[in-house]
C-alpha cells in the first residue's frame, strides 16, 4: 500500500469510527509515530497533510527534527524518558506524553524553571497495571497530584499503553483511563482534556473510549525494520 492509500485508510477508519460514537472527527488528532522512518518518508506525509509526528528515542529525534524547521509541525515524545535527557526532550518536543514517575516530573519543572517557561506533558498511566509497562499506578493519587502542583509543568491529560489482550480488554483498560482522568479532574479542579490512546491496533477501540489523540505507527507506515 503506498503512503496515500495509506493515510487515506487511516483517516477513513478513524471518521467511521468516529460517526459510530457520535463523536466529531475534527476533535481528534492522529500523530503519525515516526520511530525509524527516513525524513525523506516523513517529508511524503508533511506533503500528504501530516503535522504531528511522534518519536521515541532522543537520540534519533535530534537528528530528524532540525531538518524540518521552520515547518509548523508537532513533535510528539511517545517513548520512554529517561531523566538525564529531559533538558533535550524539552527542547525538541511540543508535547512529552510519557511523564511516568514524579521524579522525571521533578526534573522537567526544574528545567522549565531554568527556562522560565511551562513544559507541556502528559502523565503515563499504567492503567492495566502490566509489570513490563512505564507510568504512574492508578492507586498513586498523592505523586499524581504532587505532579500537578508544579508550576513549570503543564499537564493537558494522560496517556496510556495498555497491556496486549482481546479487544473486548482492550477497550475495557481504555474506558477505565477515560474514567481515572475523570476522577483526577475532580479531584484536582483542573480540565485534563487530552487522551493519548490507542496504536495500530486498537485505535478504533480508543476512539470509541474518547481518545483525543491516537498513536499510529504501523498502520501508515507499514512494518518497521527493527
Amino acid at each position: 500500500m503506498t503512503l496515500v492509500d495509506a493515510i487515506a485508510n487511516v483517516r477513513l477508519r478513524m471518521e467511521r469510527a468516529c460517526i459510530d460514537a457520535k463523536r466529531d472527527p475534527g476533535d481528534l488528532t492522529l500523530i503519525a509515530v515516526t520511530k525509524t522512518i527516513s525524513v525523506p518518508r516523513i517529508q511524503e506525509a508533511v506533503g500528504l497533510g501530516l503535522s504531528d509526528f511522534g518519536e521515541s528515542y532522543i537520540q534519533e529525534a535530534e537528528k530528524k527534527i532540525p531538518q524540518f524547521l521552520p515547518l509548523p509541525l508537532r513533535w510528539h515524545l511517545v517513548g520512554h524518558l529517561q531523566r538525564n535527557k529531559a533538558k533535550k526532550a524539552a527542547q525538541i518536543f511540543t508535547l512529552i506524553h510519557s511523564l511516568d514517575q514524579l521524579e522525571l516530573a521533578r526534573v522537567m519543572n526544574r528545567i522549565g524553571q531554568e527556562q522560565k517557561r511551562r513544559i507541556d506533558g502528559l502523565l503515563q498511566v499504567n492503567i492495566g497495571l502490566d509489570s513490563g509497562k512505564k507510568g504512574f499506578l492508578p492507586q498513586a493519587w498523592e505523586d499524581v497530584l504532587a505532579v500537578l502542583a508544579l508550576p513549570c509543568l503543564e499537564i493537558q491529560g494522560v496517556m496510556t499503553v495498555p497491556p496486549i489482550g482481546p479487544v473486548e480488554e482492550t477497550r475495557a483498560h481504555f474506558r477505565a483511563l477515560r474514567l481515572w482522568r475523570n476522577e483526577l479532574e475532580q479531584k484536582s479542579g483542573r480540565a485534563l482534556p487530552v487522551l493519548s490512546m490507542g496504536m495500530s491496533d486498537d485505535f478504533e477501540q480508543a476512539i470509541a473510549e474518547g481518545a483525543t489523540c491516537v498513536r499510529l505507527g504501523r498502520a501508515i507506515f507499514g512494518e518497521r525494520r527493527s
